[in-house]
């Protein structure tokens, strides 16, 4: 092959890519002076469609954005812009919420069923709160386990788990427990741990009794049925 047929078809080549990736041919001279092609634009939008805060998407190859499909700090949502986490509208949501130490995570399917999870460390005897649930009317079962992590007292890996469950009607915003909470299930390595359901307010709150000098790691898990949304 000769130059010329070489030149020949690096012009072809370079008209091909250029028709395929949509870019403008900006010469630049090699070491042997041919000019060779640089892409120096992209047929991109100027500007991003829809409203601030909405995902772009492609719609029949062009960008699009939605209302129902937005990007608000911290939060990703599928036909809602409320809470956090994401939280697709009339389905699922999953949020997490750390305060106090504690963690929370949180399920919610129509119908309506709520798991949720809380997490709480604890170094004494004094009660704390690992999270709650509010509204009503529903009924509450709660699995608890605990293992210590360290501290002056006790064994390691002293570990404790329960079961509990309980209903209650509401009086207005405030629930109110229908008979008394069930301990359907105990088990410890150190008597005096404890976990419980207590009402505070207008929420239903899982309290968690640990002991001195025992560093204690408690996981919860909570699954609520109710006639309306947690």
């Amino acid at each position: 092959m000769n130059d010329f047929e070489k030149e020949v078809r690096r012009i072809i080549e370079t008209t091909r890519q250029e028709a395929q990736y949509g870019v403008s041919r900006v010469p630049y001279h090699t070491h042997n002076n041919i000019d060779s092609p640089l892409i120096s634009s992209l047929n991109l939008p100027a500007s991003a469609s829809g409203s601030t805060t909405e995902i772009q998407y492609n719609n029949s190859g062009s960008l699009a954005g939605s209302a129902n499909f937005t990007w608000v700090e911290p939060g990703l949502y599928v036909g809602a812009s409320t809470g956090g986490g994401i939280d697709i509208d009339g389905s699922i949501q999953v949020h997490n919420t750390n305060a106090s130490g504690t963690s929370e995570y949180a399920f919610l399917a129509e119908g309506y069923l709520a798991v949720r999870q809380f997490t709480v460390n604890t170094t004494d005897a004094t009660p704390a709160s690992a999270g709650h649930i509010s509204s009503g009317p529903f009924i509450v079962e709660a699995f608890a386990f605990a293992v210590r992590t360290g501290g002056s007292a006790g064994t390691a890996n002293d570990s404790a788990g329960y079961i509990r469950r309980a209903m209650y009607k509401s009086n207005g915003s405030t629930p109110s427990l229908v008979g008394a909470v069930q301990d359907d299930f105990t088990a410890e390595s150190q008597a005096g741990w404890d976990f419980t359901f207590t009402i505070s307010g207008n929420n239903v709150q899982f309290v968690v009794t640990g002991a001195a000098n025992n560093n204690i790691s408690w996981y919860i898990t909570v699954k609520a049925y109710s006639t309306g949304v947690f």
